[in-house]
């Protein structure tokens, strides 16, 4: 499926919302906006899900939804281009 990417989730960060061993189906259509969950390719920790919770032409500022998640600080800022899809189903 172009666009789309079929993950498991691996993980407790994102709390109730997408619990761990759940799946999640990612689209790389459209922009996606605060407040959107998304797939990163992140810098340091690889492909992670998190939550978007700034955005500039250059970066993306994320954050997990449980107190297990590294901190939005500890995330820091990621270039906007390791954004590879917001979450458009989940199950």
């Amino acid at each position: 499926m172009l666009g789309y990417r079929l993950i498991r989730i691996d993980g407790a960060s994102m709390g109730a919302d997408l619990p761990d061993q759940s799946f999640a189906v990612f689209s790389s259509w459209g922009e996606a906006q605060v407040g959107d969950t998304v797939l990163v390719d992140h810098p340091s920790y690889g492909f992670i899900v998190k939550r978007l919770t700034s955005i500039n032409p250059s970066f993306v500022r994320l954050k997990g939804a449980s107190s297990v998640s590294l901190s939005e600080a500890q995330l820091g800022s990621v270039p906007r281009d390791a954004l590879r899809g917001r979450l458009v189903w989940q199950g």
